[in-house]
């Protein structure tokens, strides 16, 4: 326990939450501040939840926060920090970063001999103090505002937060190695690509017939996978209709980056949420190196559950370290991700939170599904929209019903934070940290959910931009590939059989359709009389078997479409069908694109721009 000074040591003897609750609230009163209603309703509410009562009175817009500061100042007899002011330099080492973010506590200043420690939550002060190693010094409190401590917590602990956003991952699970190529590896890469140049030359029909098989080995491969999501297993999860009296907190971060073009709609969306604003804490999580993002935002009325984290320019820009960066300042019990594109059902979070209630404890995860608002903004938007529908209708419902590891999507995701916590939450370096977090959670045991609550986001509708982020993903698919499969066997025994065939199907199967696309396509010019080479080493037969199988491939392709169409709700997708032939073989572009990135630029992010459309 902390040496107190002798005025808190009396305050901390006499006084409780309820006296304390009494006091602010009659103070309130005097200044026609709050009714006597509101009153009584808060304070149970504060005293239900275990939140502070000055958050409820905040997040609920009864008083600003820098009146609520000032009188809960007047009321204790404690200074007031400004937020022109700053904390004395050299006291850092007395409080740990992870800490001052986590329980929102700063050493201020050392003024008389005593240890002045800055905090915007007087209520829990004391509390506080007995988690934290001991001073040797008497210690006073003094109230500053969130936003100003969060600034200041950022500023004089950079380097410590910064480094454990980008090494929250083990080494061993992280991919920030990377570029690291060892001399064994360098090997592995040159002897496979000298062998592939040799079967060019000296052995082409060898070539050309192992590369046949493969190809038709990995389109079987994928359609196992699709014929599996049309199983009707039923493992519906149905959400109770229960009160609110008993949702947990719930923190949902918003990454921004270079996203002045559509901040102040996603403020507009954001705001629709139907969840209790004391509950709920929205972190919109902005770069350094973003000045115009950011003085939009400074410019922007927020209400008092929105905070602003600011994240240390570093050696990379990713929206995983950042995610990692504010993690620390989170106060949620269930952690939320949204991009900046999106627009969420106004019932989300309660859906969501009513599940966490409800499901077993393993169920570490719950994913939304994910669509688009835009699908008439041009042929690829409507392609891009269908594929969407495959993938999140169909394909991973699939796998959760069959228990199989889930590749989450990036936003629209929640997660126990004691999960995230365990599991060492996102790698900081990988350019797709979804994929990689949904495997992960499966190696630790933790299961994910679907929720039939959707999300509408932007469709990237233009050629280069698709492209762009599309070979992002691929890329951040290889990264997680090779990464899990450092250690198979290890992964094998985590997942076991099952989920390690499934991870497979998953990653290994998805990147080799993509890179073997162009050629399993090039047999259809055999049908209109293109000579191939594989007709000097195929019987007739075995082509005419092939088309067959190309055909049936498709027919299953097309029926998984029809069903995952059939739950949209976005017209004449129905009739862009066709345009998939053409808008498929963009992906193979893409797979060549991140193949070379995933060789000489692992960590580059490749932005997406939002805001195109509305």
């Amino acid at each position: 326990m902390a040496h107190l000074s002798d005025t808190f040591i009396a305050l901390q003897k006499t006084s409780s939450r309820a006296a304390y609750h009494h006091h602010l609230l009659s103070a309130l009163k005097k200044r026609d501040l709050i009714t006597d209603d509101a009153a009584q309703r808060y304070a149970h509410e504060a005293a239900r939840t275990g939140l502070p009562l000055a958050d409820v009175l905040l997040a609920n817009s009864v008083v600003t926060q820098r009146s609520l500061l000032v009188l809960e100042a007047s009321l204790l007899g404690v200074q007031l920090i400004n937020d022109e002011d700053s904390p004395q330099s050299g006291l850092e080492d007395l409080i740990s970063a992870k800490d001052a973010a986590a329980f929102e506590v700063l050493p201020w200043k050392i003024d008389d001999g005593r240890l002045i420690i800055a905090t915007p939550t007087a209520e829990e002060f004391f509390t506080t103090l007995s988690r934290l190693p001991a001073f040797d010094l008497p210690v006073e409190m003094a109230l500053i505002s969130r936003a100003r401590l969060t600034e200041m917590i950022t500023e004089r602990y950079a380097q410590d937060l910064r480094h454990a956003a980008e090494t929250a991952v083990d080494e061993i699970d992280s991919c920030r190695d990377f570029l690291a190529l060892s001399t064994t590896k360098f090997i592995t890469v040159a002897l496979l690509i000298l062998s592939a140049m040799l079967a060019i030359v000296f052995a082409p029909h060898l070539f050309v017939a192992s590369l046949s098989l493969w190809a038709v080995a990995v389109m079987l491969a994928g359609a196992a996978m699709k014929l599996l999501a049309l199983l009707p297993l039923q493992n519906k999860n149905q959400i109770a209709a229960q009160s609110r009296s008993d949702l947990p907190f719930m923190t949902v971060m918003v990454p921004l980056f270079r996203e002045e073009d559509i901040a102040a709609k996603l403020l507009r969306r954001l705001a629709r949420l139907n969840y209790p604003p004391h509950l709920l804490e929205i972190l919109l999580i902005l770069e350094e190196k973003d000045t115009q993002t950011r003085s939009l935002i400074a410019q922007s009325a927020l209400p008092a559950w929105f905070r602003v984290i600011v994240v240390p320019n570093g050696p990379i820009t990713t929206k995983p370290r950042a995610m990692n960066f504010a993690l620390h300042f989170a106060r949620g019990d269930i952690i939320g991700i949204y991009d900046a594109e999106d627009a969420p059902a106004p019932d989300q979070l309660l859906r969501v939170a009513r599940r966490f209630q409800t499901a077993p404890q393993n169920v570490g995860c719950i994913q939304g599904i994910l669509d688009y608002y835009n699908p008439k903004a041009s042929w690829i938007a409507r392609c891009f929209t269908i594929e969407y529908a495959v993938w999140f209708r169909m394909i991973l419902p699939g796998l959760m019903r069959l228990n199989l590891p889930l590749p989450l999507g990036g936003t629209t995701l929640f997660i126990r934070r004691r999960v995230l916590d365990h599991i060492g939450a996102w790698d900081a370096h990988n350019v797709t940290e979804d994929a990689d977090l949904g495997i992960r959670l499966a190696r630790y045991g933790y299961r994910t959910e679907m929720l039939p609550s959707v999300t509408r986001e932007e469709a990237n509708f233009r050629m280069l931009p698709w492209m762009r982020q599309r070979s992002r993903w691929l890329k951040g698919y290889m990264v997680t590939y090779l990464v899990n499969m450092r250690r198979p066997i290890h992964l094998a025994r985590q997942l076991g059989l099952r989920g390690f065939l499934g991870f497979q199907l998953l990653f290994f199967v998805a990147i080799n359709q993509f890179l073997l696309a162009p050629w399993l396509l090039s047999f259809w010019g055999i049908s209109f009389g293109f000579d191939h080479p594989a007709t000097a080493i195929f019987s007739a037969n075995a082509i005419f078997g092939l088309t067959l199988l190309m055909i049936g491939a498709e027919l299953l392709n097309i029926s998984v479409t029809l069903f995952a169409l059939k739950s949209c709700t976005h017209r004449g997708l129905f009739r862009a069908l066709p345009l998939m032939l053409f808008y498929m073989p963009m992906g193979s572009i893409a797979a060549m694109k991140a193949l070379y990135e995933l060789i000489f630029d692992p960590f580059y992010w490749d932005k997406t721009a939002h805001g195109i459309t509305t």
